[in-house]
């Protein structure tokens, strides 16, 4: 490497001292002074990245951090910093190919097993994953955050895990199923525990740990993982909205409304806070109240988001007796997510009680070619047929509904 321009030099320290200050934006004006007069100057175009990285540039950085690899490429740190901006950007593919020149040049650079293993992960590549992810405990079994990391790796196992085998076909299959996925649950709990003993503060450990308690029905040591981010850290959305999701599984409908609106209050502009507290308003029987936050849904949301908020909104002016109006949300949800299994289902109910049932049948005819194992709409196509007299194919629906239900 050639000298440091004595100049440069100077412009570089005084960047170096505002970085520090946390001062990134004036950080950035004295290291552009100093790859103005020098180049090459690595440690410059480095901490320029860095600077960048910490303002949420994560494009200037990724260049920065390239060009530090084009003039060093024996330095582990610029594929390292480079595998992360791209992880950062969801570019998990060529975020592994730098990883490994990082670890090339360094077998026992610790974190960039963990970066490599959540890149892995987000390209499905479990096993590989969990395997940088014990290597890099191996290195450094002091460091929190590749439990953490493993840990989230066995809850998205287990979600892949039960997504992939679903529908189960056979009660063996379920067993299976749900023994492989508490297996997966559990060892995720023991990583997130061991990140908390390592890091008390580890806010994102509790609520990791919450949830997948949660999953394997530990309910109360979830809600107390879940009071502990929220005392932690009280403007933690995602604590509020997930306890007001569990509050809701478990029947705890007026306190799910207390943190769906917590959360609101927190982000209104996220559509699914207003959804969810939407659906619990529906729950509870205060339909108007419920139409008023679908209607939010419908404001904020795009896509199937949007086509939730319509469904619900339909399904709200159906408990009023609304059974028209509904219907005419109910096509906008379909219209806009053509498919959407439960927006058919839905409007088929409502079709029903105005006695058009052969409509309704064929929109659970729709819902079941979506999704096989929609018991609803067979318990309720059975009873549409029945209606038109057609009792062979009602008793096919009847015997399809009691088979996915035991």
């Amino acid at each position: 490497m050639q000298p440091v321009d004595s100049e440069a030099r100077t412009f570089f320290e005084k960047g170096l001292a505002e970085f520090e200050k946390g001062n990134n934006a004036e950080a950035i004006l004295f290291f552009d002074k100093a790859i103005e007069l020098d180049p090459d100057y690595l440690e410059a175009i480095g901490y320029r990245g860095d600077a960048k990285a910490n303002l949420g540039d994560k494009e200037g950085a990724l260049l920065d951090f390239e060009r530090a690899q084009d003039i060093d490429p024996q330095n582990e740190i610029a594929p390292f910093r480079t595998g992360e901006m791209k992880l950062n950007l969801g570019r998990f593919e060529e975020a592994v190919e730098d990883l490994d020149k990082a670890i090339q040049l360094d077998p026992d650079y610790a974190l960039a097993y963990v970066y490599r293993g959540q890149a892995r992960a987000e390209l499905q590549n479990f096993e590989e994953a969990k395997s940088d992810l014990n290597r890099a405990i191996d290195l450094d079994p002091s460091n929190e955050v590749p439990y953490y990391t493993r840990g989230q790796v066995k809850s998205s196992m287990a979600s892949d895990y039960d997504e992939k085998y679903h529908p189960s076909t056979t009660k063996r299959e379920k067993e299976t199923k749900a023994k492989k996925c508490v297996e997966l649950r559990r060892g995720a709990i023991e990583d997130f525990t061991r990140a908390i003993e390592i890091n008390p503060k580890f806010v994102d450990a509790y609520y990791s740990r919450g949830k997948s308690k949660f999953d394997i029905g530990e309910s109360e040591s979830a809600f107390a993982d879940m009071d502990i981010v929220i005392e932690k850290e009280p403007a933690y959305y995602d604590a509020y909205f997930d306890r007001g999701l569990y509050k809701g599984e478990l029947g705890m409908h007026e306190e799910s409304l207390e943190d769906y609106s917590k959360a609101i209050e927190l982000k209104p502009d996220d559509p699914l806070g207003w959804l969810m507290r939407g659906g619990t308003y529906e729950d509870l029987e205060r339909y108007g109240e419920a139409i008023e936050d679908f209607d939010k849904v419908i404001e904020l949301g795009e896509g199937s988001i949007s086509s939730f908020g319509y469904c619900g909104r339909g399904s709200s002016k159906m408990h009023q007796g609304r059974h028209r109006a509904a219907i005419k949300d109910f096509d906008k949800a379909v219209e806009i997510w053509h498919n959407y299994s439960d927006g058919y289902f839905l409007r088929g109910v409502a079709k029903a009680h105005l006695g058009k049932h052969e409509d309704a049948i064929s929109d659970y005819t729709k819902a079941i070619e979506l999704d096989p194992d929609h018991v609803g709409a067979y318990k309720y196509r059975c009873l549409s047929k029945e209606k038109i007299r057609d009792f062979k194919g009602a008793a096919e629906d009847m015997n399809t509904y009691r088979r996915l239900t035991n």
